[in-house]
């Protein structure tokens, strides 16, 4: 079908004055390409066609559809997706430029990413191993172009494969296509409890973090030994006499911290150590224990 556009008849028309040249159909192209080295847009695009010729252009046309539907340039027009069409001129004498082509590339969609974890699963979300992520990005248009985290939310990491986490982590990860679209980043914690001592580390950063009242550091330090005599006791597998333990250091904290809030909080975690090291049954009991403190 584009060949019908090459041959316009001329009549009247000497020799002499016979231009067999055809014209020429320059294509402009505007709209957002951050990376112009992919030759993808992430906007729309404002197609502009400009002929030239000596004797003048007599119309400009293009296609879509390879010919089967032909479209008079009358003034730019808009792209809003993949397109591949034709295009060209006939000037005033009758010559048919032959038809140009061009791709225009166009991706809007932001790509995906996914997170997968493995490792061995405690209770509440925890891990007690150390933990193997796997990230993987999508898009269906121009295609993945890499995939990044970072713990700082400043020094990106290119992901090349999976990797092991082996402490309590929190950090970023994202990816971006080939048109340079950046997909939304997303945040996820992981909480790795492999030992007691690793809860107590917690705990103790927790109340780094807040205003000990004036004389209460000594119970504070009470609370801090009794939790370490309880860690002690499940390492030797005295599960209830570490209770008894986790029991003492909770009324020492209650009795050092006006804080109600913050005694609440380090209490989740202390309750989240013996649901990982004792089991849920005994932990029953061990949350019972506690409870008789908080009321």
């Amino acid at each position: 079908p584009l060949e019908k556009l090459n041959f316009y008849g001329v009549s009247g028309v000497t020799p002499e004055e016979q231009d067999t040249k055809p014209p020429v159909t320059g294509i402009f192209l505007e709209g957002d390409m951050p990376w112009p080295w992919s030759g993808w847009f992430v906007s729309d695009v404002l197609v502009t066609l400009e002929a030239t010729d000596p004797s003048g252009v007599m119309l400009t046309w293009y296609t879509f559809d390879e010919g089967n539907t032909i479209l008079f340039y009358t003034g730019p027009f808009w792209v809003n997706e993949n397109t591949t069409f034709y295009y060209g001129s006939v000037d005033n004498l009758g010559n048919g430029e032959m038809p140009n082509y061009i791709e225009i590339n166009i991706d809007k969609t932001l790509p995906t990413t996914e997170i997968s974890l493995s490792g061995t699963e405690g209770m509440n979300g925890w891990y007690t191993s150390d933990v193997l992520v796997t990230l993987e990005a999508f898009d269906d248009i121009s295609g993945v172009a890499g995939i990044g985290y970072t713990y700082n939310g400043v020094d990106i990491i290119p992901y090349t494969g999976p990797f092991l986490i082996e402490e309590s982590a929190t950090f970023y990860y994202g990816s971006v296509d080939n048109a340079g679209n950046y997909g939304a980043s997303s945040m996820i914690t992981i909480e790795i409890y492999k030992s007691p001592s690793a809860i107590t580390d917690k705990i103790i950063e927790e109340l780094e973090n807040l205003d000990i009242p004036p004389g209460a550091q000594k119970d504070v330090d009470k609370a801090l030994d009794d939790l370490q005599a309880a860690i002690d006791k499940f390492s030797d597998g005295k599960i209830f006499n570490g209770i008894h333990k986790i029991h003492k250091a909770i009324k020492h904290l209650m009795d050092a911290l006006d804080d109600g809030a913050a005694v609440q909080s380090i209490i989740n975690v202390l309750v989240e150590m013996v649901l990982n090291t004792i089991g849920k049954n005994n932990c029953l009991k061990a949350i019972m224990k506690i409870e008789q403190v908080l009321l």
